[in-house]
């Protein structure tokens, strides 16, 4: 396997910026994994887990997706947005590995979601906090105990009594 280095562009308000990051090791067994997790999807998704988080982070995407689809089959739309939101999760958290993330990072991520009365008189923003932390609460049982059945897994401390 060899190293790699990509350019990641990052849009902002006044521009594009370009910044360097070394993405680890890629293979053919890291192109297989994206491949099947973002199967039926748009080609953007699977660019997204190549090319816009670290190896790490997009091989345990992979892996989520694929384990996810033996347990649950679960649909295209269902895939697409947890990896929208571990996404967001590993962006918002500055690409660290997700099992070194502590209970602090996940509140602070979904606390992001929160809007004033101002803005959201009609509260439209707790629906996206609470179906995030579903999605974080069902990808940290399974990242802490992959080998347990699914409808088995306990939370791991990392997660537990994340507020509703």
């Amino acid at each position: 396997m060899k190293k790699t280095t990509s350019t990641i562009l990052k849009e902002q308000d006044d521009g594009i910026e370009v910044e360097e990051e070394k993405l680890g090791n890629k293979s053919p067994l890291f192109d297989r994994k994206i491949e099947i997790a973002t199967e039926g999807l748009l080609p953007c998704f699977s660019k997204t887990l190549c090319h816009k988080l670290p190896s790490e982070n997009a091989f345990t995407i992979a892996d989520y997706i694929i384990s996810m689809k033996t347990e649950i089959n679960p649909s295209p739309n269902y895939r697409k947005e947890n990896i929208r939101v571990l996404c967001q999760l590993s962006k918002y958290c500055h690409h660290k590995p997700f099992k070194s993330l502590k209970r602090k990072d996940i509140l602070d991520f979904l606390d992001s979601f929160r809007k004033p009365e101002v803005s959201d008189p009609l509260h439209k923003w707790i629906g996206t906090y609470n179906l995030c932390r579903i999605y974080m609460i069902r990808f940290f049982k399974w990242l802490y105990n992959p080998d347990i059945e699914h409808n088995k897994r306990p939370k791991p401390s990392v997660i537990e009594n994340i507020p509703s």
